[in-house]
């Protein structure tokens, strides 16, 4: 399953948490991670090139896949506007891979 964590406050996206594996499909035909990871990686190249001060990156491939993102500058609209639209992209997706993906929201 992947797990898709953002804890947030006042509607301010604080941090991003993905990680985990869809398996729903054969190793290479997985969709549903082919998915998530485009999205992730996008999303990541985003951060890094737009808003590269304002948040701590991490990346971690196979075997546990992961990616993480911490704001640093909440006040960065920029990094604000990445991080929402990285949230619905994952929304998107587990609205139609409900049974692959769990989101949590926790509020700080």
């Amino acid at each position: 399953m992947i797990r898709i964590a953002i804890k947030q406050s006042a509607g301010i996206i604080l941090d991003l948490h993905v990680s985990g594996h869809a398996q729903s499909g054969k190793s290479g035909h997985d969709l549903v991670c082919a998915g998530v990871s485009s999205v992730a990686t996008g999303i990541l190249n985003a951060c890094s090139i737009l808003a590269e001060d304002s948040c701590f990156l991490e990346l971690q491939d196979s075997p546990k896949a992961m990616i993480h993102i911490q704001v640093k500058n909440q006040n960065d609209s920029t990094l604000q506007i990445i991080l929402k639209t990285a949230v619905i992209q994952m929304e998107t997706i587990k609205h139609r891979y409900t049974q692959y993906i769990n989101i949590t929201k926790q509020e700080v």
